[in-house]
């Protein structure tokens, strides 16, 4: 039989399919920004070499979570032919189940598709592949209450096995899930490292495309931070300006004199958050903010913020306490967290149902969403 809550049909599809209640087995008050098997993956496939597959993808499969099987030579392994995305569903106090600004995860996947020659993934395939995988693992998303939400990371890899650095010819789409809760737990604010012996991106470089060889080499200077005592890192341009630009797999914002601001991306050397468009939209409609976000953003003028905080998925919007480097630990100390705070609240009662958002940023899941496996 179906699964309905509170006398609320929205769980309940046709042919005996239904979206499952969160796991009793699970203690979802301790969850953490770290991985749980699902039991489901979505998979899609498409071959151009030969045009047996049309050069298209083929449609969206729900299999049980296997391991990925690549040969050694495979592109994605190798030359890094790799890209991904990371997205959040979240239980609602009706028991729906809703999907965040998917369409913009699909638009920025087809940018850096773009950019490293992997055939663009078509939004009607990736929404669906994605809320495939929502469904099939329906039983893992956080209770409504709980604080948590359900982690999917789409990724395309490169299958061709072959040697020479150039384009694959056979892609994987794959989409696995995991429930997360937060992943900071300091309500004192976070400190960051401004990196100065390492650049991350270059302007006409790949700054912009979500690729793993963007994360790859950030590793060691966010390890080099954690062992001075900060949380995390701030990467500055590469030519040597002075401006910041981006956390490793976060923006950055900082309040000055009343004026909200974060780096511009007309650069490409940052990547286009979608948590950082939501709160540039939520700052200025919602709180009634002057907001800059297409002008640079020095670090001369973030020595005198009055507050500032990071922005993404997975970390949402993160108080900063304290920004330093090798010669000032306390370059800027923030004097409150309160802005940050407001705006984490705003966004999470949009994302869990408590507050109505602009249209299309939440996506419905429903049973219609499943499929037999194969």
């Amino acid at each position: 039989e179906g699964f309905s809550e509170g006398g609320s049909e929205l769980l309940m599809g046709q042919e005996g399919l239904y979206l499952e209640p969160p796991r009793e087995d699970l203690d979802w008050s301790s969850l953490k920004f770290s991985y749980t098997k699902c039991p489901s993956l979505v998979i899609s496939d498409i071959d151009i070499s030969d045009g047996t597959d049309g050069g298209k993808w083929s449609s969206p499969r729900a299999i049980p979570h296997e391991p990925l099987k690549l040969e050694p030579s495979a592109g994605a392994l190798n030359y890094g032919q790799t890209i991904f995305e990371g997205i959040k569903a979240f239980r609602h106090d009706d028991g729906s189940i809703n999907i965040f600004r998917i369409d913009e995860n699909a638009k920025r996947l087809q940018r850096s598709a773009e950019r490293i020659l992997i055939p663009q993934v078509p939004e009607e395939i990736f929404v669906r592949a994605v809320k495939m995988c929502c469904a099939w693992n329906s039983s893992y998303v956080p209770p409504y209450g709980s604080g948590g939400a359900l982690y999917l990371r789409p990724l395309v890899v490169a299958t061709e096995p072959h040697l020479g650095v150039r384009a694959s010819k056979a892609f994987r789409l794959v989409v696995y899930a995991t429930p997360v809760g937060p992943f900071f737990s300091k309500p004192e604010g976070l400190a960051l490292r401004l990196v100065t012996d390492f650049h991350r991106s270059y302007a006409k470089g790949v700054g912009a495309t979500k690729m793993g060889g963007n994360y790859a080499p950030c590793i060691k200077s966010v390890d080099e931070a954690r062992q001075k005592g900060y949380d995390g890192v701030l990467h500055l341009d590469a030519e040597g300006r002075g401006l910041i630009e981006e956390g490793t797999g976060a923006n950055f914002f900082a309040l000055v004199d009343g004026v909200l601001r974060t780096p511009s991306t007309h650069r490409k050397t940052i990547l286009e958050g979608i948590t950082r468009d939501s709160v540039c939209y939520l700052a200025r409609h919602v709180l009634g903010m002057t907001v800059v976000d297409d002008e640079d953003l020095p670090v001369e003028l973030v020595r005198t913020a009055e507050q500032a905080f990071c922005t993404g998925t997975a970390v949402t919007v993160s108080s900063v306490k304290r920004i330093g480097h090798e010669a000032d630990s306390d370059m800027v100390v923030c004097k409150s967290l309160d802005l940050a705070e407001e705006l984490k609240v705003i966004l999470a009662d949009i994302q869990f149902g408590r507050r109505e958002g602009p249209e299309g940023w939440l996506t419905r899941v429903t049973p219609s969403d499943l499929e037999p496996l194969s």
